[in-house]
């Protein structure tokens, strides 16, 4: 099969132009990629965050803790401070 010329030439024309956008979807695939892996982290990051805060929070206080009416106890949790002197921690 003979082909002429200018239908060669249109040929590689096509074939050149199919080439650049396999290679621009190839880096829209790998930018896509980078996007999910860096998402997946940063969820794998903050689900492991909420359950060492989770954990935190179900923690039992020290039984010598003293706090009148439980004033202290979510200020305990969240770790500030919020006693006065005397008060037995």
């Amino acid at each position: 099969m003979h082909l002429a010329s200018d239908q060669k030439d249109l040929l590689i024309s096509q074939l050149k132009a199919e080439i650049f956008e396999i290679q621009q979807r190839d880096k829209d695939f790998l930018a896509l990629r980078d996007q999910l892996h860096s998402i997946q982290s940063k969820y794998r990051h903050l689900q492991d965050e909420k359950v060492s805060l989770t954990a935190l929070m179900r923690k039992p206080l020290r039984s010598s803790t003293f706090c009148p009416k439980g004033v202290g106890v979510l200020a305990l949790r969240t770790g500030t401070r919020k006693f006065t002197v005397g008060d037995e921690v």
